[in-house]
């Protein structure tokens, strides 16, 4: 991919310019147009919005008035293959990558938006320069499930145990999909995988073949070391495979894509 960066506006200046970047099925409604608006709710505002959406959908209805769309193949792998070439900026911001991983993680829709604003303005309010673009990725991966995590506590939603196996939830979006499937003996083995993975499995399976990460990122996230996470990974898919077919690992990390 070509740009894959995910902040624009850390560095002295705080005035660099970035287009935020929404990746769509062609779904727009309340959810959607939250999601623009927060867009300009932000404290730096982006440059410019531009929007994804897939083949064959009408344009959304909702709008803020400055984004532009763009018509590309069907799926979020797809999408997530793109060169957008029409990012004119040095920057770009995947929100729906950050809000998806914040909604696995465990918040819901209202609570990671607002905790990415919280994150945008706090570093902005710091000051905190991260001129290494390959580090901006995994650490704001971090900052915000670091953010949730605290919210959760402090909701009292969560024990605050030290080796506490937080939830890293895959059913939300693969429990749509399961369900146009028809096909029972699949949709078993999908829930069967599901029950038998660990959070931090789902997760590492989820940053290294989703967000395709390397494991020094993984590990940045996660907070283990880059050995730790490779055994981690490791043992994961081989728990995997005793249990399903390779066919059916596939088309697992096929759904946790879309």
């Amino acid at each position: 991919m070509g740009k894959n960066i995910s902040i624009p506006f850390l560095k002295n200046d705080m005035q660099m310019k970035y287009t935020a970047v929404i990746r769509t099925l062609g779904k727009g409604g309340k959810n959607y147009q939250r999601l623009l608006d927060s867009l300009l709710e932000q404290t730096i505002r982006p440059t410019s919005i531009l929007v994804y959406i897939a083949e064959g959908y009408p344009l959304p209805k909702e709008t803020v008035g400055i984004e532009q769309c763009v018509y590309v193949k069907k799926g979020m792998v797809a999408q997530r293959a793109l060169a957008y070439d029409e990012v004119s900026t040095e920057y770009c911001l995947f929100l729906d990558d950050l809000l998806t991983y914040g909604r696995r993680v465990g918040g819901d829709n209202e609570m990671v938006e607002d905790l990415i604003q919280d994150l945008f303005l706090k570093l902005y309010q710091k000051k905190i320069i991260l001129e290494d673009n390959t580090r901006l990725r995994p650490f704001l991966f971090r900052a915000l499930k670091n953010l949730i995590y605290n919210q959760l506590l402090r909701n009292a939603k969560l024990q605050p145990l030290p080796d506490y196996d937080f939830a890293f939830d895959l059913n939300y979006t693969i429990d749509e999909q399961l369900s146009l499937t028809q096909d029972q003996g699949l949709s078993d083995e999908i829930h069967h995988i599901l029950k038998g993975l660990t959070g931090r499995q789902k997760e590492i399976i989820y940053l290294r073949f989703v967000h395709e990460m390397s494991f020094e990122e993984i590990s940045e996230i996660m907070e283990i070391n880059i050995q730790s996470a490779r055994n981690l990974l490791t043992r994961s898919m081989e728990k995997l495979r005793k249990e399903v077919s390779s066919t059916t690992i596939l088309f697992f990390i096929y759904m946790i894509s879309i």
